[in-house]
């Protein structure tokens, strides 16, 4: 899964200000291996023609990857593509066809001291033995809002590697070729329904982007008893939005003791009903009542707890 970043960039190099808007720029393992033409060179001369647009011609220092010549143009400038300066170093990330490169805005094309993570990455893979797994992590509520998770750790099951995210969600792995099943540890948030991502990596020189969709962790439990007043072993109870609050039904089903618990419940307003069943001989809301008019609104804060929800099914 993408998360899109508009990116308004106010360009002043003898030109109009320009806006252009982007999506993220991919990591650097994804982008080079997107990019047909990767390498690191100096800039010795610029020419602007119409529209602003540049031809900036490089001394290229280190071949990464397509076989640029020792001396290449690449175009840049315009609406969206890379601005470049004379005398300075880039690493370039280069598409483009018909013998013509070019460097867009909106990738990776940067200058060195501002690349240190895309350079190390360039730099490693004729020795790389471990295979890069990254993304960013976040939390959608039932609004759509994201809200990326910092200081979470990422596990990988069954073995020792894990990751902490940084401050914008992003999280990092280095594995050996294989299958994996990602763990997040979140004290607020989980996985939606228990989904974890699971990932396959092919060989070394494999870079895989994934990221992981969290929701708050809002919680609702309690006991059904039976109609002899014990508890009610096997029974399903739905929890429903109610009121304002946009979220689909959910299912739990009582254990022997009579208990149940809804884990990843989101903020809002709910009833809760055992329908009419086997086991059930009357459909029952919360807290012991056959109208959903009358039935108690569960109210739930973000991420929270809320316990002791019990009732007794009608006869």
């Amino acid at each position: 899964m993408k998360y899109a970043l508009a990116l308004i960039a106010v360009l002043v190099w003898a030109r109009p200000a320009d806006a252009c808007s982007c999506a993220e720029p991919p990591p650097p393992c994804e982008a080079l291996q997107a990019a047909p033409v990767v390498f690191i060179g100096k800039v010795t001369d610029v020419k602007t023609a119409a529209g602003s647009v540049q031809e900036a011609t490089f001394a290229v220092a280190e071949k990464i990857k397509g076989g640029p010549n020792d001396n290449e143009i690449v175009e840049g400038g315009g609406m969206c593509g890379t601005v470049f300066q004379k005398g300075k170093t880039y690493i370039v990330y280069a598409g483009g066809g018909g013998g013509r490169l070019s460097s867009s805005l909106c990738g990776r094309t940067q200058t060195i001291d501002r690349a240190r993570d895309d350079v190390v990455y360039a730099r490693s893979l004729g020795r790389r033995t471990l295979a890069m797994l990254e993304g960013v992590v976040a939390v959608q509520d039932t609004q759509g809002t994201k809200t990326k998770r910092g200081g979470i750790d990422i596990r990988v099951r069954g073995t020792k590697f894990r990751a902490r995210t940084d401050k914008t969600g992003r999280y990092k792995l280095e594995l050996p070729p294989g299958k994996y099943t990602l763990d997040v540890v979140d004290p607020k948030a989980t996985v939606a329904l228990d989904a974890n991502e699971v990932v396959s990596l092919a060989d070394a020189s494999a870079c895989v982007t994934r990221d992981i969709a969290l929701v708050w962790n809002g919680r609702v439990r309690g006991r059904v008893l039976g109609l002899d007043g014990r508890p009610a072993a096997e029974i399903q109870i739905t929890l429903v939005s109610a009121g304002s609050t946009r979220a689909g039904n959910m299912f739990a089903t009582t254990n022997s003791a009579g208990a149940y618990e809804f884990i990843g419940v989101q903020a809002g307003d709910y009833t809760l009903v055992a329908y009419g069943t086997k086991g059930v001989p009357t459909t029952t809301y919360y807290p012991g009542v056959d109208d959903a008019q009358k039935a108690k609104a569960i109210k739930l804060s973000q991420s929270g707890v809320v316990q002791k929800i019990d009732f007794k099914l009608l006869p």
